[in-house]
């Protein structure tokens, strides 16, 4: 079934297509409360700006496709980048509330994308953008018809680009 598009009011007040904000880390904490369910959260689509950048770094048309997290990404990016001192031994901060309500804004006006090649037969992308002297890395995998589903998201303390 094609995702459809949906609006929702940010927490500016602001009527958006995006779920951002409070929304977001609600939807995060109830994949890490529930373990059991794997509820996916639209979070936005791929505008024409992203869809042409996209295209020019991977090849594909990406129209009509939509950003995806679902609880089973939430718990693994929790898992493997939540933990505050095991981040700080790699150089990056820890993955918390404040970087889940990034997320949008990574995915929205990234500073840089790139393809980064086939994984389990499905193209990758990273996305990564610089926010408060940190870089916030962003993988994306096309993961079914029109989806970019999230799959990883890490803070590095010190840009890499």
């Amino acid at each position: 079934m094609p995702l459809t598009p949906i609006s929702r009011v940010a927490d500016d007040g602001v009527a958006s297509a995006w779920n951002t904000g409070s929304r977001l880390v609600e939807h995060v904490q109830d994949a890490l409360s529930n373990p059991a369910t794997n509820r996916r959260l639209v979070l936005g689509p791929v505008d024409e700006a992203q869809r042409m950048q996209l295209k020019a770094v991977g090849g594909q048309d990406l129209a009509n496709h939509w950003f995806v997290i679902d609880g089973s990404n939430i718990r693994h990016v929790v898992k493997s980048h939540g933990d505050p001192i095991a981040e700080a031994l790699r150089g990056q901060s820890a993955v918390d509330s404040d970087v889940w309500t990034s997320l949008p804004s990574v995915l929205q006006h990234p500073d840089h994308v790139e393809y980064l090649g086939m994984q389990n037969g499905a193209p990758q992308y990273g996305f990564w953008k610089k926010i408060n002297g940190h870089a916030f890395t962003v993988l994306v995998e096309r993961s079914g018809k029109q989806v970019l589903q999230v799959q990883s998201v890490r803070v590095h303390k010190n840009p890499l680009y």
